[in-house]
């Protein structure tokens, strides 16, 4: 059903990825024992990261449907992509110190890359503004049900939640501007959890008796 479903195509990019994922890897290790040549190592990894984008690309498409006017926004693949480059940006740096940990204790030689700080930093505020825009469009909307999205996120439990999340991810960038990657990540994951937590419990769907009546075309 790839053709016509979204949540066949995620199914099949993500098996994709995790097929090309574990290549790389494996590559990788078996590269470390000069029994493979460093070279293939670009292209798996061009080819695995792709993937990765397509199959969250095609996560957030499932939730591109009309009688959910909060989620058929262009904030929902951009929040999808931006919050894994803010979780994947802050725990490379984590993988990269212990996997610089383990080359030393091996003897081994091992670069850190150079963009994986200024990664961590730029990606919490882009994902604090596309979802700044998004609650400003809300609370703006002509639209009934986007304006009622935006009076549950204002009540008094989700305003904390959403307040904390903002919170969250600001402290991301922050802790990663002075090297802790570690409560980083910790601070993103929370951060773009209950993100997501939001996006699900605020949605209004479109009152289905409307889709028989002009009413359904606002």
């Amino acid at each position: 059903m790839w053709r016509r479903s979204w949540l066949s195509r995620e199914v099949l990019l993500f098996g994709l990825f995790f097929v090309a994922l574990s290549a790389l890897t494996t590559t990788a290790w078996i590269s470390l024992l000069h029994r493979l040549p460093y070279r293939l190592l670009p292209s798996l990894g061009v080819i695995a990261t792709l993937l990765g984008i397509a199959g969250i690309i095609a996560s957030a498409f499932i939730y591109l449907v009309p009688a959910r006017p909060a989620w058929n926004m262009p904030h929902t693949p951009i929040d999808f992509l931006l919050s894994a480059a803010l979780l994947g940006s802050t725990l490379l740096g984590v993988l990269e110190s212990a996997a610089g940990f383990i080359a030393s204790t091996l003897h081994l030689s091992f670069a850190a890359s150079p963009h994986a700080t200024w990664a961590a930093q730029l990606t919490p505020a882009l994902w604090l503004i596309n979802q700044s825009i998004r609650l400003v469009r809300l609370n703006r909307s002509t639209l009934f049900e986007n304006r009622a999205s935006a009076t549950l996120l204002n009540t008094t439990d989700l305003r904390a939640a959403l307040i904390l999340s903002f919170g969250l991810v600001f402290s991301s960038g922050v802790l990663a501007s002075i090297g802790n990657l570690g409560l980083a990540f910790a601070a993103a994951f929370a951060g773009a959890l209950l993100s997501r937590y939001l996006f699900f419990v605020s949605v209004v769907p479109l009152n289905m008796a409307l889709t028989f009546t002009r009413g359904g075309d606002r």
